[in-house]
């Protein structure tokens, strides 16, 4: 996972979480897409986990003001409107009934969130401010655009997101991994790794273990019930996705393997290959290839060949970096769910057949005939100062109501501490010299 992977996820892993779980315990598609999704969020997490560990080997002061200011404007939002109806509204989640909370302008809804700062006041809103002004340090707008797909009602969905902060680029990030990946791969370099902030706060809550191969270096992280003394609600969340979902996730360049995650019942592995200096220096593409195997209640459903495309290009004053889903996967319904209902049983009780519902999530998911396919483009500047301007663009189509017949609208209280801002603490705090 690169820099805007970094960026971005961070910013929606968890409100997605929080949307999953809250909208999305359904029967059909509706369970199966909630779970896939659930996966790739807590494949995410854990790619994020694992190449945050950047400050036991690159300590960087701008670095850490980089992600001190990006993860201190994204706390003020959800300090003051994560409990509200507006906060999964700005992270891409809406019901048909919860479009009065938005504003129009022509065809579109369109909802925008924004730190400004006013002398020595951050000043924190929601609101129907349309363009970003000087004195913002992040700005966020969605716009939802009503339409249709196979005669099912959608919402096109944009999002831009700017700031300004201290310099940190993709370049910065991928001079990192291969400092990374010869220090991991080193017996030496990698004794060095129990110093990090970060890797004693995982170790903490979880079982960890690294080891030398031949040609690469493996970490992995047990889920423990240690964690749930200080994260009971994140153990839960985790424990139940690991016990439902097993995934791996293969990082190719061109044709060369950078490295793998996998999950293997409760733990997660990472591969990281050993590379060469300045062989990641140019990076200009990267591909993920993704494969799930969920179990929902005994309805089976394996997912293979899904595929998610990064391009990057370089200027000496503008980094631009793209992401998209080009090709439709591979995918496979079986089992039965609660242990006694076929597929074909199932599918007497839903608008439906299983099969069309996925088929109908992967095609708004990839880029088909039929859909331009979920896609992000990211500019990202170079300023005086040591400052880069970050523009974050991305599209989305997905359906207003979408099959939830047992969707469960009760929300969550959280037990314990927040797992996601304890981590984002000590990312911050290991990168300092």
């Amino acid at each position: 996972m690169i820099y805007e992977n970094q960026v971005r996820n961070l910013e929606n892993v968890k409100i997605l979480n929080h949307k999953i779980y809250k909208n999305c315990i359904s029967l059909g598609l509706g369970a199966s897409v909630a779970m896939l999704l659930q996966s790739l969020i807590k494949l995410i997490l854990f790619s994020i986990l694992i190449f945050s560990l950047e400050g036991c080997f690159v300590k960087n002061i701008t670095h850490s003001n980089f992600w001190d200011n990006f993860f201190s404007n994204q706390q003020l939002l959800i300090d003051k409107y994560a409990d509200t109806d507006l906060y999964p509204i700005l992270f891409g989640s809406l019901k048909p009934e919860e479009e009065k909370f938005l504003f129009k302008k022509d065809d579109t809804l369109y909802l925008t969130g924004y730190v400004s700062k006013q002398n020595e006041t951050k000043i924190i809103k929601i609101d129907n401010k349309e363009e970003i002004a000087d004195n913002d340090e992040y700005f966020t707008k969605v716009e939802y655009t009503k339409s249709t797909f196979k005669g099912r009602e959608t919402y096109k969905l944009k999002r831009n997101t700017i700031f300004k902060y201290p310099a940190y680029t993709m370049k910065d990030f991928f001079h990192w991994l291969e400092v990374f990946s010869s220090s991991v791969n080193s017996d030496e370099q990698l004794a060095l790794l129990d110093r990090s902030i970060v890797y004693q706060f995982l170790c903490a809550e979880f079982r960890c273990q690294s080891e030398l191969s031949e040609n690469h270096a493996s970490l992995s992280f047990t889920l423990d019930e240690r964690m749930k003394l200080q994260y009971k609600t994140f153990y839960t969340k985790l424990n139940e996705a690991l016990g439902k979902v097993k995934f791996k996730v293969k990082y190719f360049s061109k044709t060369k393997k950078i490295g793998e995650i996998y999950s293997e019942g409760k733990t997660i592995y990472a591969k990281i290959l050993n590379f060469k200096k300045g062989e990641l220096q140019n990076l200009d593409s990267l591909t993920m290839f993704l494969e799930v195997d969920l179990n929902f209640y005994g309805l089976k459903i394996h997912v293979q060949n899904l595929e998610y495309h990064l391009s990057m290009k370089y200027s000496e004053s503008e980094e631009v970096m793209t992401g998209k889903f080009p090709i439709y996967p591979k995918y496979k319904v079986s089992g039965r769910l609660f242990y006694f209902l076929p597929p074909g049983i199932i599918n007497i009780f839903i608008p439906q057949d299983i099969d069309s519902y996925m088929a109908d999530y992967f095609d708004l998911l990839t880029r088909s005939g039929d859909s331009e396919g979920a896609n992000f483009t990211t500019r990202i500047k170079k300023l005086d100062g040591n400052q880069v301007h970050v523009n974050f663009e991305s599209y989305s189509e997905i359906f207003q109501k979408p099959f939830r017949p047992l969707a469960s609208h009760k929300k969550e209280k959280r037990e314990g501490r927040d797992f996601y801002l304890d981590l984002r603490n000590k990312i911050v705090e290991d990168l300092k010299p």
